[in-house]
């Protein structure tokens, strides 16, 4: 977890305010975080900054030992499955992703031969289902992302999710942490048979709470008789907490 690059000049840093240092904690190397809390224990001693300190820490611990035990587990289960008849199943080209992907296109395609059936001049719209916010309560989006099976939903600029995009479920291998944020590193296919769309942010969902958001740069085209693709590393989901310190 600890792969950024980024050096921190501590002791300038800690000639601000509170709230500037604490913006900067999920930048930092577990290393500085060490650095800066030793530096602070010897100088200003401010609660609420070694608090903050504290529990970034914390939060970097637990989602480590989450990490460790996943890890632990998919290296039982492999050994576990370690046969003959798994190693024939890994040759073969066809994966379950490859067959849930196949499935989801012709979902997409019946979608559009429906609609040419009805007429060249009905146009097909796209169904909008309800605005998703952010459950204030849950924990940093890596502790679920990187412990069970989540689902992404994508949504407009309202934060209002489609019912012709159906939520797209996916395994802690699919993302990497970024201190308590989390980044997913799959490829989203939007299939051409959807009515065209316009997407601005996703939503990261643990059963039905949604436990991050991840907001784009500009509005995404999708659908609409083409095949469009959201590039791995395009989501960053931040969760409501972590967007309440950063606005700090």
């Amino acid at each position: 977890m600890d792969d950024k690059t980024t050096t921190f000049d501590l002791p300038e840093l800690l000639k601000g305010n509170v709230e500037a240092i604490t913006g900067k904690l999920p930048e930092m190397t577990d290393d500085e975080l060490a650095a800066l809390a030793g530096l602070e224990k010897k100088g200003d001693k401010r609660v609420t900054l070694q608090r903050e300190i504290e529990q970034e820490q914390a939060c970097r611990k637990r989602i480590a030992d989450a990490l460790e035990t996943r890890d632990a587990e998919v290296a039982k289960d492999i050994a576990a499955t370690e046969s003959a008849h798994a190693k024939a199943l890994k040759a073969k080209d066809t994966t379950i992703t490859d067959l849930t992907e196949q499935l989801r296109g012709e979902q997409f395609r019946r979608t559009a031969a429906e609609a040419a059936v009805a007429g060249p001049a009905q146009t097909m719209s796209l169904r909008v289902a309800d605005a998703i916010e952010l459950d204030p309560d849950a924990e940093a989006p890596a502790l679920y992302a990187l412990t069970e099976a989540t689902q992404v939903v994508l949504a407009d600029e309202n934060g209002v999710s489609f019912r012709d995009l159906p939520p797209l479920e996916f395994h802690p291998d699919a993302y990497e942490p970024s201190g308590d944020r989390v980044k997913l590193v799959k490829d989203i296919v939007i299939e051409p048979g959807i009515p065209e769309t316009g997407i601005c942010k996703a939503f990261l969902m643990a059963g039905d709470k949604a436990v991050g958001v991840a907001d784009l740069v500009s509005r995404f085209p999708g659908g609409g008789g083409r095949t469009a693709k959201i590039s791995a590393g395009t989501f960053l989901f931040t969760g409501a907490r972590s967007t309440t310190k950063s606005a700090a």
